[in-house]
Parts: structure tokens; sequence; C-alpha cells
């Protein structure tokens, strides 16, 4: 497989620390407008876990789930390009603007990016808007407009099973994790639990500490973003991002099963 090389143990480690900075800060900015006693979905069965338990957990259910299922077991240098290798300190991670393979909870993960590449940096989502306006609304299509897309139609154009941008695609897709062996998964969720044990696994010293976060998008904010989204097309994105569930121990559909009136 043809990945990308990194060369030294010192730009490896700069790496590290500066894709955990940048994932902090992107917490630290998502907490602005959550009320105290909020929370985000936790992962099922890892509660009293700690990190390297957690660790051993998640790779098990991960071996589980590929040893059950069928995936490209032959992905394409194109299907591979989020993927770097550094040869000298025998470390593979997967780049989706955060180090390694950090994971997040899928429904969680479609507001934060919409919140995030639709509203507050529209300018990068502004040929994707383009095309959700002309196939919802073509009598609103403005070609030199800002083509405002509202969450629910975010969410139905990409229930179907269309090209998606790698802050939403599939972590399946993305990362390749039943072809490629990761000895670290982290998640979002936990991320001050994680991030000291990856430290450690990149050799970094312990003296590099991060502070004190609390988590970004909660539940409730979720909850509320999905209560405008019809259930057939919440239960067709459920569809689409099942194995990011099921790989990685998220409950399925979980933060939003009272609006689908289900157990």
């Amino acid at each position: 497989m043809m990945l990308r090389t990194m060369p030294s143990r010192r730009q490896f480690m700069l790496i590290v620390l500066f894709f955990l900075c940048i994932l902090f800060m992107l917490i630290y900015h998502g907490q602005r407008n959550l009320k105290p006693n909020e929370t985000t979905t936790d992962n099922e069965g890892e509660t009293n876990y700690s990190p390297g338990e957690r660790q051993i957990s998640r790779k098990q259910r991960l071996k589980e789930y590929c040893n059950t299922h069928t995936y490209d077991k032959s992905p394409t240098p194109e299907d591979l390009h989020m993927l770097a290798v550094d040869d000298e300190q025998k470390f593979i991670y997967c780049v989706i603007s955060k180090v390694f393979m950090f994971v997040r909870e899928p429904l969680h993960r479609m507001v934060s990016a919409y919140k995030n590449k639709f509203l507050q940096i529209p300018g990068y989502t502004k040929d994707i808007r383009k095309e959700i306006v002309k196939e919802f609304r073509p009598e609103s299509y403005d070609p030199d407009g800002k083509n405002f897309v509202s969450f629910p139609e975010f969410i139905q154009y990409f229930s179907d099973n269309k090209t998606r941008n790698q802050h939403w695609r599939q972590y399946e897709k993305i990362c390749h994790p039943c072809v490629i062996g990761y000895d670290f998964i982290g998640h979002y969720e936990t991320l001050t639990e994680d991030a000291p044990l990856l430290l450690k696994m990149a050799g970094i010293k312990e003296s590099a500490k991060f502070p004190p976060i609390h988590k970004s998008t909660s539940t409730a904010q979720v909850v509320n973003y999905y209560s405008n989204v019809s259930v057939d097309v919440i239960k067709r994105i459920g569809e689409l991002y099942r194995s990011d569930f099921e790989m990685f121990g998220y409950e399925y559909l979980g933060p939003i099963k009272q609006l689908l009136n289900v157990d």
C-alpha cells in the first residue's frame, strides 16, 4: 500500500502535539453555547474503564466487527490518501484533521460538521450548498448568493449514498480500520483520558499536559437539530453510518431514539 511518509521522530512528535492542540481548541470553542449540566453521549460499556482498558476493548470490538462483516480488503492508493506512516517510529495514523485515529459518535459528528462547515465557515461548503439548494429548492438558487442550507436539508441530501466530504464521510471509508491494524483508537468523548496515553505512546514527555475541558455539542443540542428531520431520513442516515456505530461501540441512533419512539 502506498502511504505518505513522515521523516523524523521530532517532526512526528510535533505533529502529534499540533493536532491534539487543534482538537482541544475546537472542543473549547464548541462549548460556548453549552449549559453547565449538558453532556455528550458516552461509549457503550466504557464508563468505568481506564484508558488502557478502553484501548483493549475498542480494538477487540473492531476485530469482532471485521471478522463478521464484509469490507474492502484492497483499498486503492486514492482510498488511502488520508493515511500517513512514520517508518522510523513504526506509526500509522489516519488524518481526519486529527491525529491518529480519533472517532466520534456519528450523529454528534454530523451536527458538529454542519455547525462548523455550513454556519461558522460557510465558504468551505460553497459548492456543496449550491448543489443542495438546486436539488431541494431550485427556485431559491442564486449562483452568486449564499444559498443557505438548513440542517434537515443537509441530512436529507447525504441520506442518499452520495460522495461525502472527509469531515462527514464514514470512518470505514476514510481510515479502513479493518485493513490497517491500528494500535490506538481514540474517542472524541474520552479525549481528556485518551490524549495522555497517546502522548506516551508517541514518546512525548509526561510534562506535556492539556488543560481540563468540557465536551462540545451536547446530546440535547443533537436532539434539537434532529427533531426537524423526518424519521425516514434519520433511519437512512443511520443505515449509512451503521458501521461507524458498530465498529466503535456507539449505541445505534442512541442520542435520538426518543424521536423515533423505539427502545
